[in-house]
């Protein structure tokens, strides 16, 4: 089960962009891979624990999810889908 996140960005007056961001899966990079082929044309991106950026947007997006990537170990990572 993924839990959407909606992200609210307002750089002028009433002009709002909302967007959604969900982690779809925790896991193995190669899993997550297969997974991202089968979901087909969604926004996705995997994150993973050894690039700094990747930790970043991790964080962002849910704080416990860098604490998840890191307790099951180096090739842990996270699957995130994009909407508008």
């Amino acid at each position: 089960m993924a839990v959407w996140f909606a992200h609210m960005r307002s750089p002028l007056g009433t002009s709002v962009r909302i967007g959604y961001v969900a982690i779809i899966d925790v896991g193995d990079k190669k899993e997550l891979e297969d997974l991202a082929r089968k979901l087909g044309s969604y926004r996705l991106e995997i994150l993973c624990p050894e690039n700094l950026d990747d930790l970043y947007k991790a964080s962002t997006l849910d704080p416990d999810a860098v604490d998840t990537m890191k307790s099951c170990g180096d090739r842990c990572c996270v699957l995130v889908a994009y909407a508008q």
